[in-house]
């Protein structure tokens, strides 16, 4: 739900996806999927079939969410671009992906088949919407997310909200590029009022203390200075191997 917000993918995004300062937790999903939860289990007190539809609801939505993602990788396998050309040294199945991967998608659907069976133990037999719940529920869910894309996401591309854009520090040069700030600055110059920031010799942001995060929508690349082009030499002697950085 938080990364939902950050990425502006859900209405209130910026309330959905706001950090709460003292305990660094998303503090609207916790309190909504908390509020959620008890209700479903103050349900439970007064309809137990109605709590057994909505868990094998849940358990079938997990393995909708994981279709999501072995559904089209299998598809890019079949089609030959994945993996990719350079791919690397990544771990890789080689010519047992295709077969792990038809097997997981296989998987997948018997268990969301047996799951959603409606057979009376589980689902009953005396109200249809429950007996067929698995259907009716998921069906209910899916066709809002769906009015809900078609309304408010269609052609519009996922971007990860302005606050919570990531900064990038590659090895090569001294030049700072932040989110709502194209011209950077020179070296270190450009690395002042940065929130959160340690530092190391000299007064210089010490780099390395940052974590390495990867980000999207926008986040422009903020370059490390290297020895021999007038960088600090304490900063360059410590520097990390060759790599990209991200930092909040």
């Amino acid at each position: 739900m938080m990364s939902s917000g950050r990425d502006n993918r859900l209405p209130y995004a910026s309330a959905v996806a706001w950090v709460h300062g003292k305990s660094k937790t998303p503090l609207v999903p916790s309190i909504v999927i908390g509020v959620i939860t008890i209700l479903l289990l103050v349900l439970n007190v007064g309809n137990q079939r109605a709590f057994f539809v909505l868990t094998s609801v849940a358990i079938i939505m997990f393995y909708i969410a994981y279709m999501c993602v072995t559904g089209p990788l299998l598809i890019a396998r079949l089609r030959g671009k994945w993996p990719t050309p350079d791919h690397g040294p990544y771990f890789s199945l080689g010519r047992w992906g295709v077969v792990v991967n038809l097997l997981a998608v296989f998987f997948q659907i018997v268990v969301m088949i047996n799951l959603a069976w409606p057979r009376p133990a589980v689902y009953g037999a005396d109200h249809w919407y429950f007996q067929w719940g698995a259907f009716t529920f998921t069906g209910v869910l899916g066709g809002v997310g769906i009015i809900y894309y078609l309304a408010r996401l269609r052609g519009r591309p996922a971007a990860v909200l302005a606050e919570h854009r990531a900064e990038a520090v590659l090895p090569g040069a001294g030049r700072l590029l932040r989110p709502g700030n194209p011209g950077g600055g020179r070296g270190t110059a450009g690395l002042r009022n940065l929130p959160g920031r340690t530092r190391g010799q000299r007064g210089q942001p010490d780099l390395r203390a940052v974590p390495c995060l990867l980000a999207t929508g926008g986040a422009e690349p903020v370059r490390r200075p290297d020895p021999g082009q007038g960088a600090d030499p304490g900063v360059g002697a410590r520097r990390q191997p060759p790599g990209v950085e991200f930092r909040r």
